[in-house]
């Protein structure tokens, strides 16, 4: 028995096995296409479209079926001509019962890789909901009719899914992708149930999506789309990096972290939604994220009526750390021409939590904080393109804290009516019965005229100019001090390691266009009264006795400015215009410089110590930090301009009549143009001195015209005294280092000099050559011994300027000088000379049988006013 059962098993399990086998084979020996005809009628007449698909294949496993390739449901032309729906596979699981009859009826639907085509008209109808109203599914107890090919109780599955978006034939750069649906729709009972889960994007920016949105939820739809719906949409994680671009077109590079989940009940046509947001790690895209997540909450209630195009807002409600913004009214007309109906109220909120909120947005680092207590009640009004404010803002208990102190401000008080919002005076404390007054307002710019079209003809038409902002400020002998610890504490980078002592009084006003926020526009003027000026790397205070400047936009002008350092007085005009980029342009005129004096001003050179209170300057406590400081500060200078001095000194060197053209930038300073008077003549030059590298490196061109050698005379031997004649000559000159001493040890270069025209007043130097030689005497000169022209090379290095091989010639005497002078004035000179043929007759020959032809070489040295000649003399006779 248990034999006849095991084997009853055996072969049932067979037969079942062949049966599945079968089922599975069998299909593809027989041809679907027969029914295409049927299945296209059939879905045509289901769908209400015209529909068209490729191959048609049966199937029988898991369940019976068939399954369709390429198929494409066309638009009702109402909407367009783009297709409804393109869908790579339909999967239709058919019922058991369907069998039996000739109608098929699906219980299943899969739809693989799909792509909709959402369409609104210009008469705000949308191809959806045209859809659902013609073929029936709206309508419970409706059933497919007389079609071959029934849609009752839908189960309907989609497996990553496109949807497109478009307004008419204009197709928008939003859609959703990796859709992923079920839906399932009882017609009995006219249910739809579906949950959907897709990532939203835009086509025309390179951004991803910002992550996947889930809807799900119940409709009954009836007849007319107006039943009950309760639906749910969340979102998870999100980034607003990618969400705001999303929804915007513009990316403001914002990142945060975005959670929300929307409650949706009413109608299709009449929704009511209901839900909250949080918004966490605020901050600009690119800086590191906060170490205060500081979460944002959004509640908001309200809800939708699609025929008018009107949004009721009941409440939105957005609270951050100890501050709330409540935000209630309408939008009528949208999306057409919205007509906004709001109003913002903000209650015993912080300063500091929005300012610490804008601090996010903003890539300046600032150790300014503001603290007091704002409230506020603005009515946003009117077509949005041309929107009116009214209402009022304020605050009390206001404190500015910088790094420099503690500032009280007055109440604010702004009031905005008619566009127009005006700041009542406000008082910031500087120091004790020291005010700086703030006032402003913002208000429409002058209206523009653009044309219309009225009845096929251009008129005028009158549109309000974007609003602008414009804010007065204004001190009355306020302290530079305190003005200065101010700006600093406030970010500006032009007051940044610099102090100032004195009085200052000054009207400016700041002005730009309010939304979008521009930079603003300085309009203004001031003087600056018995003040001294810090500046790192300078020794010295700079005394501005006064000080008057101009600003008129991009336009500055500070003229005059009379500043004191050690006895030189300068009087300077300064002016720039344009772009921060471009350089300034000065024209400084001095009393006297002295180049050994001004030496002590620049710490860089080494020679003083700073001021003391220079220790004082904020954030610079020790000599590194001074030198960065100063570093930085010479580093951003970019100025070009001129330079006169009647008179410029350097030790025992004094030039007259200088003036050069000087341009500073990146660290380089360059004099170029220079002109100037020296020992009689006309002297010409450029200097560049290189401050990017340690130590400095200086390059000097020099050239002299018409020098006076009588000029020159002091510093000659006695017996040269009464020297007279002119010199010329130029020189290149390369040195590194700044303080004296470096620049002697890396002093090299050339110069040449010409001689012209040189008299020598009492001293004849054949005879001194003749009685030092032992030649004996030769007839004195009939008139003063002199040199027509010669011509001498010098060469610089080793704390050394050694002369070449200077010929000179004189009554037919040839000498040649040739020697070295060191920087401490240690001179050695050698003087070859050659008397073969003199002119002048010998008075006293000492050694008659010697020839006439004599040379000797002579060696003196010493003290350059102070030559003595050494005791070896080479002396040679030359045969004729």
């Amino acid at each position: 028995m248990k034999l006849r059962t095991r084997r009853y098993a055996r072969d049932g399990l067979i037969a079942f096995g062949l049966f599945l086998l079968a089922c599975w084979i069998v299909p593809s020996f027989f041809s679907a296409e027969r029914y295409r005809h049927r299945l296209e009628a059939g879905l045509e007449r289901a769908l209400n479209r015209t529909a068209t698909f490729g191959a048609v294949t049966y199937r029988l496993l898991p369940r019976p079926g068939f399954s369709i390739e390429n198929a494409v449901v066309r638009e009702d032309p109402a909407f367009g001509f783009e297709p409804f729906a393109r869908v790579d596979r339909i999967d239709c699981d058919l019922r058991w019962r369907s069998l039996l009859h000739s109608r098929l009826d699906c219980a299943r639907l899969f739809l693989e890789r799909p792509s909709f085509n959402l369409v609104r008209n210009t008469r705000g109808e949308w191809n959806v909901e045209s859809f659902m109203q013609k073929n029936g599914l709206a309508a419970p107890g409706r059933s497919g009719g007389g079609t071959n090919v029934s849609l009752e109780n839908l189960d309907l599955h989609v497996d990553d899914a496109r949807i497109d978006f478009s307004m008419g034939s204009h197709k928008k750069p939003f859609a959703i992708t990796g859709l992923d649906a079920s839906l399932n729709f009882d017609r009995h009972t006219g249910l739809l149930a579906f949950r959907l889960e897709g990532s939203p994007i835009r086509t025309d920016l390179s951004l991803p999506s910002p992550g996947l949105v889930r809807l799900e939820g119940q409709w009954t739809p009836g007849a007319d789309l107006e039943g009950p719906l309760d639906a749910s949409l969340r979102s998870q994680e999100a980034s607003l990096y990618d969400w705001i671009p999303l929804l915007t077109g513009r990316n403001p590079e914002v990142y945060g972290i975005f959670d929300t989940q929307v409650h949706l009940t009413g109608s299709l046509h009449h929704p009511r939604l209901e839900g909250n947001a949080t918004i966490s790690q605020l901050h600009r895209w690119g800086d590191a994220p906060p170490s205060d997540p500081m979460p944002s909450t959004l509640f908001f209630r309200g809800q939708f009526d699609r025929t008018r195009g009107r949004a009721e807002i009941e409440s939105l409600d957005a609270t951050f750390a100890d501050s709330h913004i409540h935000l209630t009214g309408s939008i009528d007309q949208i999306p057409w021409s919205p007509e906004l109906d709001l109003v913002v109220a903000v209650e015993r909120s912080r300063l500091e939590d929005f300012v610490t909120m804008a601090h996010r947005f903003s890539s300046r680092v600032s150790s300014t904080s503001v603290s007091g207590r704002m409230d506020g009640l603005v009515a946003i009004q009117g077509p949005w393109k041309d929107r009116h404010y009214s209402g009022f803002v304020g605050a009390r208990g206001i404190l500015i804290t910088t790094s420099a102190g503690n500032f009280p401000v007055s109440d604010v008080d702004v009031r905005i009516e008619k566009d127009q919002a005006h700041l009542a005076p406000v008082r910031i404390l500087m120091a004790p019965h020291v005010e700086l007054t703030v006032e402003g307002a913002i208000a429409p710019s002058v209206p523009i005229a653009t044309p219309r079209r009225v009845s096929r003809m251009k008129t005028p038409e009158t549109v309000a100019g974007p609003k602008r902002y414009e804010i007065s400020l204004a001190a009355k002998s306020a302290p530079l001090h305190d003005l200065v610890n101010f700006g600093r504490a406030l970010g500006f980078i032009s007051v940044q390691g610099l102090d100032a002592h004195g009085l200052a009084t000054a009207t400016f006003t700041l002005s730009g266009q309010a939304w979008p926020v521009e930079r603003p526009v300085l309009d203004g003027s001031g003087d600056v009264r018995a003040a001294s000026l810090l500046v790192p790397g300078i020794t010295e205070l700079i005394n501005i006795p006064r000080a008057h400047f101009q600003v008129t936009r991009s336009h500055v002008v500070a003229d005059p400015v009379v500043a004191i350092l050690g006895t030189s007085v300068f009087t300077s005009r300064f002016e720039h215009q344009g772009d921060r980029a471009l350089p300034w342009q000065f024209d400084v005129r001095a009393n006297t410089l002295s180049l050994e004096q001004g030496s002590l001003w620049f710490d860089a050179l080494g020679r003083r110590q700073g001021v003391p209170l220079l220790e004082r300057l904020p954030g610079l406590s020790s000599s590194g930090e001074l030198r960065a400081a100063a570093s930085n500060f010479f580093g951003a200078l970019n100025a070009r301009g001129q330079f006169t001095s009647p008179t410029v000194t350097y030790r025992s060197l004094t030039l007259t009549d200088f003036q050069t053209s000087v341009e500073i930038t990146g660290r380089v300073i360059k004099l170029s143009d220079s002109t100037f008077r020296a020992g009689g003549g006309y002297g010409r030059g450029k200097l560049d001195l290189d401050l990017r590298s340690a130590p400095a490196r200086v390059t000097l061109d020099v050239s002299m015209a018409d020098g006076n050698l009588q000029s020159l005379a002091s510093r000659l031997p006695a017996q040269l005294r009464d020297v007279r004649g002119t010199f010329s000559g130029d020189g290149h000159f390369e040195t590194r280092g700044l303080s004296h001493e470096e620049t002697l040890d890396n002093l090299q270069g050339s110069a040449t000099v010409h001689l012209k025209n040189i008299f020598l007043g009492d001293f004849d130097p054949l005879q001194a050559v003749a009685r030092q030689s032992g030649w004996g005497t030769i007839t004195p000169a009939r008139g003063e011994a002199s040199i027509r022209a010669a011509t001498a090379t010098l060469e610089v290095h080793d704390r050394r300027v050694m002369l070449g091989n200077l010929p000179l010639d004189m009554a037919g005497a040839k000498l040649k000088l040739t020697g070295a002078c060191n920087f401490d004035g240690a001179l050695e000179l050698d003087v070859r000379s050659d008397f073969s043929h003199i002119t002048r007759r010998w008075s006293n020959i000492v050694d008659a049988g010697k020839p006439s032809a004599r040379t000797a070489e002579i060696h003196l040295a010493g003290r350059f006013s102070r030559l003595a000649v050494t005791p070896q003399i080479a002396e040679s006779q030359v045969k004729p």
